[in-house]
């Protein structure tokens, strides 16, 4: 009967997370991010002249995905940060299923809801089957692990590769060695293959890992295991040379990549030490952005990270797993931090940088409400109900609010506003294809961008002279209107929120 219980609670806890994940999957048009660099990269068709000097007009919709040797070819023009294996999966995934919205950002649903599986797979292993059941269900109800698995973007997938990764090598570390050794063992090679294929970040998570099983191997002296560490390690190393010169190219020009940076100061490394690693921890539970009437969220997921802290003292709690799910979490924020200090950069602060540790959080706030089911029965249901429910509210919220540019409302007034030989500025001049995924008819578009410079821009309106054009501005390329010469004045302004604005310019 128990089995049976915990089988059905576990079929709900898959159930509820596909539900969330597929409530509103659309509600948000496309973003940068997705729009440009998902699209280019994954269809790997060329692009038209974004700039398009003579104003000629197209529209740009991408033909059939190419084959997988064009998109390696490609995907480089576009982001040189990341590496292929999430634009190869999803150009695989298009000729299947299509471009839809729907179609494109089911493939990190699908990924995120299989996360929740392994989430509970690996916790039971691990831990118990009680707290893989806790682990599933605040990924389930977690709004930061929604708001990615509706994003056509690789991070559903690197949390995927991480707890794949992770789980395997607890069990293959700490199992007695047989044949499931080489199971655990193989699946560790694939999926930290993938990880440090889906985005250099996951060279954080395999430094950790490696560091881990050969502290663990030497701790124990157990030299058969320590060779297993090095031969695996050895079999990523040999998977992921033929992408190397993909790595070292975009490693050549990631300190100049990163768009956060700050100012030098002596209180910025013990803040983000000591306050951020901390908070994004309880993002991963709470959710990127929490509104206000949901506040008590960032209160629970505390406590459930605490109280996971103190599981340690559980019998049942396997010590050593809690000691590696615990530098799991910590680690590879800390080679990132390190990093920063370094660098004058502060990605700790964006937690999709270190999402490869979202799986840890999961398992040790797991842990935290097993600990509470056992210690603290008076406060554990109201507690945990209170989070869900919280969880739940600050989701609907970004369902109700668009959280992102509404490209297709754009769409729609420029079909309204514009005039087919009305000349259309674009800044920045990327956004085009944003733009285009949701017209249906030509225009006149020309891409520009504040990096042109004034003249630069003096001299496109020069060439072009109209007498009234069009000016589209969203994210950073609001500086151009500060280019925009005496000559011309505005006659009507469209803001649509998230710094997404259509300006009419006529001339004097």
């Amino acid at each position: 009967m128990l089995v049976d219980l915990a089988s059905r609670t576990f079929l709900v806890i898959v159930l509820l997370a596909l539900g969330l994940r597929c409530a509103g999957l659309t509600f948000d048009t496309l973003w940068l991010d997705e729009g440009y660099q998902t699209i280019v990269e994954s269809y790997g068709n060329p692009l038209p002249d974004l700039l398009n000097a003579k104003a000629q007009p197209f529209l740009y919709k991408p033909s059939k995905p190419a084959n997988i040797d064009t998109v390696l070819a490609n995907f480089r023009k576009v982001d040189p940060l990341c590496p292929p294996l999430y634009a190869l999966a999803m150009n695989r995934w298009l000729t299947v299923f299509g471009g839809s919205d729907l179609a494109l950002r089911s493939l990190s649903l699908t990924f995120s809801c299989l996360t929740v599986i392994a989430l509970y797979l690996f916790g039971n292993l691990i831990f118990g089957a009680p707290v893989g059941m806790f682990a599933a269900l605040l990924a389930a109800v977690s709004p930061f692990d929604i708001a990615y698995a509706q994003e056509a973007r690789t991070y559903s997938l690197l949390i995927l590769e991480a707890m794949l990764s992770g789980g395997s090598l607890v069990l293959f570390l700490t199992r007695p060695q047989n044949y499931a050794t080489a199971f655990w063992a193989g699946l560790y090679i694939i999926a930290t293959w993938a990880l440090i294929s889906s985005h250099y970040t996951g060279l954080f998570i395999l430094a950790f890992e490696i560091a881990a099983g050969v502290v663990y191997s030497l701790w124990r002296r157990d030299w058969l295991l320590l060779a297993w560490v090095i031969v695996a390690n050895l079999l990523i190393g040999l998977l992921f040379l033929p992408w190397y010169p993909l790595f070292h190219e975009a490693a050549s020009i990631r300190t100049a990549s990163f768009y956060v940076s700050r100012e030098p100061s002596w209180w910025w490394p013990p803040y983000a030490l000591f306050t951020r690693i901390p908070f994004n921890w309880i993002a991963f539970l709470a959710g990127k952005k929490v509104m206000v009437f949901a506040f008590p969220l960032y209160i629970t997921s505390a406590l459930f990270i605490i109280f996971g802290l103190m599981a340690a003292k559980m019998k049942a709690t396997s010590k050593q797993a809690w000691i590696f799910v615990l530098a799991w979490c910590l680690a590879p924020a800390l080679i990132l931090w390190g990093l920063d200090v370094l660098e004058s950069h502060r990605v700790i602060e964006i937690p999709r940088y270190i999402i490869g540790t979202a799986p840890a959080v999961y398992l040790l706030a797991g842990l935290g409400l097993f600990w509470m089911q056992k210690n603290q029965r008076k406060i554990f249901v109201p507690l945990l109900v209170m989070h869900c429910l919280f969880a739940l509210a600050n989701n609907a919220y970004a369902h109700i609010v668009h959280q992102r540019e509404n490209w297709q409302e754009m769409a729609q007034l420029i079909e309204a506003k514009c005039k087919a030989d009305d000349v259309i500025f674009v800044s920045q001049y990327y956004d085009i294809v944003c733009l285009d995924r949701y017209l249906t008819r030509p225009f006149k578009q020309v891409g520009v961008s504040p990096n042109m410079g004034k003249d630069q821009f003096e001299k496109v309106l020069e060439d072009l002279n109209p007498s009234q054009f069009w000016m589209l501005t969203a994210q950073e390329g609001d500086g151009i209107f500060a280019m925009i010469p005496a000559r011309y004045y505005s006659i009507e302004d469209h803001d649509l929120g998230h710094a997404l604005h259509l300006k009419h310019f006529v001339r004097h």
